[in-house]
């Protein structure tokens, strides 16, 4: 993986032509294959409740696009203050 580039972003939906927000990501390990994504926490509590998509897309020195990771995050508001 050391000639990848990594993206991840999460949306409402699929079709969705603007994203909610965009991971900060990372290859941890190359050798291992190992990615990381994250939130800051101003980007996590602007984070409305509900359910949205996101995925992990390696791009290599080509141009081309692999999605190796896609799922659903679940947004819910905290009750402890």
């Amino acid at each position: 993986m050391t000639d990848y580039t990594i993206k991840s972003e999460m949306r409402k939906h699929p079709g969705s032509t603007t994203g909610v927000t965009t991971f900060t990501s990372t290859i941890a390990s190359a050798a291992g294959g190992v990615v990381t994504i994250g939130l800051s926490t101003n980007q996590t509590a602007a984070l409305k409740p509900g359910r949205y998509v996101y995925d992990i897309i390696l791009t290599d020195n080509d141009g081309i696009r692999d999605r190796v990771v896609e799922g659903m995050v679940i947004v819910s508001q905290g009750a402890t203050r």
